[in-house]
């Protein structure tokens, strides 16, 4: 092969793009698991979240509530009845599967993630009886970021969720008191503008029961508007001084998150800010972005289980710390850096003996 200054020849400048071309390879076969950001909160929330259902389940066998093998084929305890006395509307039963992966807890992490939250730092969350599991994975996740939650529960669930009289979220909050040590500073019946208005007289009576039993104060006014100020004073009462730092909402409470036709203007995930559509209706996520406290609203699980690689209403049930949440296919910093600079020493000596011989060329000539 025959250099002549001035000009790379064809078979070198093949051997490089060989050469460019094995790098880029050895790159992409250098990829491999490595472990996602809070790795360590996520398993851990993963595995609190596991045991809690656990509690769950046993108590409910004892007090002979039949675990449905049908609509609740992993046998978790956590799916309710199509109907019952305190059922409010109707529920998603996929969504309510999709729920009780222990893994929904990783996501939680991740969400509180978002919201920048501290060890030590308040929260106020606002729920239903209607998602048990994400119930459960939320303060799984606070518990694994030593956050500290203030809680009100409409209590009242839909299709599939805590429904049973006997196992509202209030009992399950008191069951699973040994790993997750919070419970609901309040709570009010639930259902349709939070009164129990479309339940039967039986299923109100038999929620204020659930309440009593429990020892949590009992919230109830008939104005919606004087409901959110309860709320917002309870809050602000057992926060004792502390600012709260974010507001969560699970599910569609109308106190909580607002009419259904506030909905579309709080999006699934973190909100920071008010949009002016919002400021005709009241609720606390309202108010809490009108004093600029950023709301996490947790709705339409299917869509952010498929957004994070969490399965829909998986059978089996995944176990604690499989999946995408926890490890993230990452290529060799290292390698890819190595590589870069061989070849481009390779570049730079190609050019260098070139440049060399074209310049003595000239001066040869000259």
């Amino acid at each position: 092969m025959k250099w002549k200054p001035g000009r790379i020849p064809d078979a070198v400048l093949f051997v490089i793009f060989i050469i460019s071309v094995a790098f880029f390879v050895a790159v992409l076969l250098s990829e491999s698991p490595r472990k996602a950001p809070y790795f360590d909160e996520k398993l851990k929330a993963s595995q609190t979240m596991d045991r809690a259902m656990a509690l769950i389940k046993e108590e409910r066998l004892k007090l002979g509530i039949p675990i449905d093998p049908i609509n609740d084929p992993n046998g978790t305890g956590l799916i309710g009845h199509q109907f019952s006395p305190i059922t409010s509307e109707r529920g998603d039963l996929e969504e309510k599967l999709t729920s009780t992966n222990p893994n929904m807890a990783a996501l939680m992490v991740k969400y509180l993630e978002k919201l920048k939250l501290k060890k030590g730092d308040v929260v106020a969350v606002g729920w239903t009886g209607s998602y048990p599991g994400l119930n459960l994975a939320l303060l799984s996740a606070l518990h694994s970021m030593e956050i500290e939650p203030i809680i009100i529960t409409s209590l009242s669930s839909s299709m599939w969720g805590a429904n049973d009289p006997q196992l509202t979220w209030l009992d399950m909050e008191r069951i699973v008191q040994s790993v997750l040590p919070y419970r609901s500073a309040a709570a009010s019946i639930g259902g349709k503008d939070d009164i129990g208005r479309g339940l039967s007289p039986q299923g109100i009576e038999l929620l204020k029961e659930a309440i009593e039993r429990n020892g949590v104060l009992f919230l109830y006014e008939e104005d919606i508007s004087k409901n959110v100020e309860k709320r917002l004073a309870i809050y602000r009462d057992k926060a004792a001084g502390k600012p709260i730092r974010a507001y969560v909402n699970i599910g569609y409470g109308r106190a909580s998150l607002g009419p259904l036709e506030a909905i579309e203007y709080i999006r699934p995930g973190v909100n920071r800010r008010i949009k002016k559509e919002l400021l005709q209706w009241k609720s606390v996520a309202i108010e809490m972005l009108k004093d600029k406290i950023p709301v996490l609203n947790i709705v339409d699980i299917r869509m952010a289980a498929a957004r994070n690689g969490l399965p829909v209403a998986p059978v089996p049930l995944p176990r604690p710390g499989e999946g995408k949440l926890f490890y993230e296919m990452r290529y060799s910093p290292l390698l890819a850096g190595i590589l870069a600079v061989i070849l481009a020493a390779i570049l730079f000596g190609v050019a260098s003996f070139n440049l060399t011989g074209y310049l003595i060329k000239r001066r040869g000539e000259s």
